[in-house]
């Protein structure tokens, strides 16, 4: 199969404190303009992480944009409930603003994109889905920006009840990108290119993956995949360090930081919390 080559990658993590950082002010301090006028505090992280990884390349017309997120616009939609609840008249823009996909249109109507638009929501390795999103319906050549975004609600006790999280849970808002390209070449030493997507249905398939794995490749367990596995694992991995956050989506965190120490062809192994587990064979593209 046709690679997926990443051109560029943008990893965001901003914990949480008592009250929410302004990502207007962020956006303009970090790329140069603010974000659209009447846009969520959603939207705004998802402009913030993007624009970071997009940076100054304009990019083709027809590149795709993937995204996930556990909760999307939670925000809003939280005091949209209340104002309902309580009888007072919902606004129009931010009840239109809180459908999840909203933020993929805002990301290509600013990028000037008119290729495929997905917003893909899964509890079983939806970053690991954004991926098989673009690798079967990439056509050769076509680019793809595929991001991972979770925003806080304050009060940060209502929001943590809410998640069903301890008192104490660090969260943090997150925004987390990868450019694609599908095949690889192009500009030598262009970026990584990931080989090979493949799922495995539970704990006792991936153990026997590992025992009959490739033994001149790097195998990197991500934390979720780490504490699936337990002490019995049958060979040598290297483990990610989890998150500090406990909301975001550790699958994207996981996966930026893998391909940010890539050295050599490599295994990134990650797993749901219902036991599935998705690999990830990825190297160094040639110079």
């Amino acid at each position: 199969m046709t690679p997926l080559t990443v051109l560029a990658t943008s990893a965001l993590e901003l914990l949480a404190d008592d009250a929410p950082l302004d990502l207007n002010a962020r956006l303009k301090a970090e790329t140069g303009r603010a974000g659209p006028r009447r846009v969520s505090r959603f939207v705004r992280l998802a402009l913030l992480g993007a624009r970071r990884c997009v940076g100054a390349t304009p990019l083709p017309s027809g590149t795709a944009v993937y995204l996930t997120s556990n909760t999307g616009p939670v925000a809003d939609t939280a005091e949209l409930l209340v104002q309902a609840a309580t009888g007072q008249p919902l606004p129009p823009v931010r009840f239109v603003n809180v459908s999840s996909n909203m933020v993929s249109y805002y990301l290509a109507a600013e990028l000037g994109l008119q290729g495929s638009n997905q917003v893909v929501m899964s509890r079983d390795l939806a970053w690991f889905s954004l991926l098989e999103t673009a690798w079967f319906n990439l056509p050769p050549g076509g680019t793809a920006l595929v991001g991972a975004v979770e925003e806080c609600a304050w009060p940060l006790a209502a929001h943590r009840q809410r998640l069903g999280l301890p008192a104490t849970a660090a969260l943090a808002d997150s925004s987390h990108w990868l450019l694609l390209r599908r095949g690889a070449g192009g500009t030598p030493g262009d970026g990584t290119v990931i080989t090979q997507l493949a799922r495995l249905s539970n704990d006792a398939a991936a153990r026997q993956w590992l025992a009959s794995a490739p033994r001149n490749a790097a195998l990197t367990l991500s934390p979720m995949a780490a504490s699936g596995i337990g002490q019995d694992c049958p060979v040598h991995t290297n483990n990610l360090e989890a998150s500090d956050a406990a909301n975001g989506l550790a699958d994207a965190a996981a996966g930026l930081a893998w391909l940010s120490r890539l050295s050599g062809r490599a295994y990134l192994l990650d797993r749901s919390a219902s036991g599935r587990w998705g690999v990830i064979r990825s190297q160094p593209e040639a110079p």
